[in-house]
C-alpha cells in the first residue's frame, strides 16, 4: 500500500521542471526576457532575425509581447485613472465638459436616441480594450496594420515586418512607463498622446533602420511615412472597433 502511494505521489522534480519550462525563457538572464529586452535596445536586428533562424536565445515575439503588455498594463492601471482619461479624451472632441453635455442633449432632443447611454457604453468598451484586451489589439490590429503599410515602402516580407513590430511594440511599452508622470500630474491628454506617439515613432524608426539596414535621408523618410500612415490607419480602425463594439454593447442592454 505504501509502495502504491509512493508511485502515485507527484514527482517534485517533474513539477519543478514544468515550472522551469513555463517561466525559464522569461526570467533567464542569458536568453530570456531580460536578454530580449536588452537586445531590442542594443541590436534589435539580431533579436528579430533569431526568430527566423530558430535560435532559442530570445523569447518568442508573441510570448514577449503578451507578457510585457500584461505587466505594463497592470502597472499603468495602478497609477492612471483610465476612466478619467477616457472622459477627457471624449470631451476633447466637443471642447469642454459643458459643450459635451450640450451635444448629448441636442442629439437626444433631435433624434430621441439615448446618446448618454451610448457614450457610457463607448467609455466602458474602450476601457475594456485598453485595460483588458490591449494585447489582442496590438497583436491582431496594430502590428499587422503597421506591417502591411510598411510593406508598401520596403521589400521585405509581411511576416518579417510583423515580427519586427511585435518586438518593437512590446519593448516600447516598457519605455512608455516613463510617461506615467504626465498623466499622474494631471497634464494635458493631448500632451501625453503627442509625447507617446512621437517617442514610439522614434523607437520604431530605430528598430526598422537596424533591421532593414536603412541608410540615407530618403530611406528614413520612408520609414517615417510608413509609421505615420500606419498609425493613422490603425487609429481609424481602432475607432471603428470601439464605436461598433460600443453600439453592440449598448443594443444588448436596450
Amino acid at each position: 500500500m505504501d509502495k502504491e502511494k509512493e508511485e502515485n505521489k507527484p514527482d517534485q522534480k517533474v513539477e519543478k521542471s514544468l515550472i522551469e519550462d513555463l517561466l525559464g525563457d522569461l526570467i533567464n538572464l542569458d536568453r530570456g526576457l531580460p536578454a530580449t529586452f536588452i537586445g531590442m535596445i542594443k541590436s534589435p536586428a539580431l533579436v528579430i532575425r533569431s526568430y527566423f533562424e530558430n535560435e532559442k536565445r530570445y523569447v518568442n515575439p508573441f510570448r514577449y509581447t503578451i507578457f510585457i503588455l500584461a505587466i505594463t498594463t497592470m502597472i499603468t492601471a495602478f497609477f492612471i485613472d483610465y476612466e478619467g482619461f477616457m472622459e477627457a479624451a471624449m470631451e476633447m472632441g466637443s471642447g469642454s465638459e459643458q459643450e459635451f453635455e450640450m451635444m448629448i442633449q441636442d442629439i437626444e432632443e433631435q433624434t430621441g436616441f439615448d446618446a448618454r447611454g451610448y457614450f457610457e457604453a463607448l467609455e466602458e468598451f474602450s476601457l475594456a480594450i485598453i485595460t483588458k484586451f490591449n494585447q489582442v489589439l496590438y497583436i491582431v490590429v496594430f502590428a499587422p496594420i503597421l506591417a502591411m503599410v510598411s510593406r508598401i515602402f520596403f521589400s521585405s516580407t509581411f511576416k518579417e515586418k510583423y515580427v519586427m513590430y511585435l518586438y518593437a511594440v512590446g519593448t516600447y511599452s516598457v519605455f512608455s512607463l516613463l510617461l506615467i508622470p504626465l498623466l499622474v500630474l494631471q497634464s494635458s491628454v493631448w500632451l501625453f498622446m503627442l509625447v507617446a506617439t512621437v517617442s514610439m515613432l522614434i523607437y520604431v524608426m530605430y528598430v526598422q533602420g537596424k533591421f532593414l539596414k536603412l541608410s540615407g535621408f530618403g530611406k528614413y523618410f520612408q520609414s517615417f511615412l510608413s509609421f505615420v500612415l500606419g498609425y493613422i490607419v490603425f487609429a481609424i480602425v481602432q475607432a471603428i472597433i470601439q464605436y461598433v463594439g460600443a453600439f453592440i454593447l449598448f443594443m444588448s442592454r436596450s
